[in-house]
């Protein structure tokens, strides 16, 4: 299961778990009938195992995929468990997110109030703020061999965006970490996303706290239901990459299991 680990990390346990799917697929044919039985081969562990660290990294449709294959493969295994708890996330903060949280007229307004604000907002020279509908969205689930490789998008890069917390989704969870729902700067409505931080020490990001994001790193969550909208997720894979009060957010290495709590 995925761990607190960097994305290189990932990518590396990704490329594994792609070798391996590669050899059980040439080494393996599953029979049409054996027996008056139809049978399927493979490691059940494998697809388990790299449905987490999908999940860890947010590419939900992937881990659904690979729980349903180990569920197949190993009746015994919490395969379905865990693909309804992924799904279940998804749709809860695919709800808060349409709803903008459901917060009150007068939190909305507070926050936005802030969001106007450029009190204590610093971002380094040479970077330019750009609004979330104006930042390109990186692939999930793009490569089997690399299902981290959204964390090394430079499609935004010397950009920035500034994000006020509105909500705490989840603290020191495993998928992922730390998870907030936050307002953008806008031109029209203030767009709300999801903000998904990895390695970064987040006392401090509490309801209300306004951070500039470099560099930053959009992904499109798709709907585990026909017809859904899903939901825009900013990653924060670098502390470095999250400035609070014009400081980056200090480091901290998570060691994560592959429980999930909500």
């Amino acid at each position: 299961a995925a761990g607190g680990r960097e994305p290189r990390d990932l990518r590396f346990a990704a490329k594994a778990y792609a070798s391996a799917e590669a050899k059980y697929a040439a080494a393996w044919k599953d029979p049409p009938d054996v027996g008056g039985v139809s049978g399927a081969f493979g490691n059940p562990d494998l697809f388990f195992n790299r449905g987490h660290l999908r999940r860890y990294v947010e590419d939900y449709a992937g881990a659904c995929a690979d729980f349903g294959r180990a569920r197949d493969l190993d009746g015994a295994l919490p395969a379905q468990d865990a693909l309804d708890d992924t799904q279940r996330w998804v749709r809860r903060v695919e709800d808060l997110v349409r709803r903008k949280g459901a917060l009150k007229p007068k939190r909305r307004y507070e926050l936005d109030a802030a969001l106007r604000s450029n009190a204590g907002l610093k971002a380094p020279s040479g970077y330019a703020e750009r609004t979330l509908a104006d930042l390109a969205r990186a692939p999930l689930g793009a490569s089997d061999a690399d299902a981290a490789a959204h964390f090394r998008s430079a499609a935004n890069a010397r950009t920035f965006v500034v994000l006020v917390v509105a909500l705490e989704l989840r603290r020191d969870g495993a998928v992922p970490p730390d998870a907030y729902l936050a307002f953008g700067r806008g031109t029209a409505a203030t767009p709300c996303v999801a903000l998904s931080v990895y390695d970064g020490d987040t006392a401090k990001l509490a309801p209300g706290a306004v951070v500039v994001v470099l560099d930053p790193v959009v992904v499109q969550v798709p709907s585990p239901d026909a017809g859904g909208d899903g939901y825009a997720a900013v990653h924060c894979g670098d502390a470095a990459k999250i400035l609070l009060d014009g400081k980056p957010l200090p480091t901290v290495l998570r060691a994560t299991s592959s429980s999930t709590t909500n």
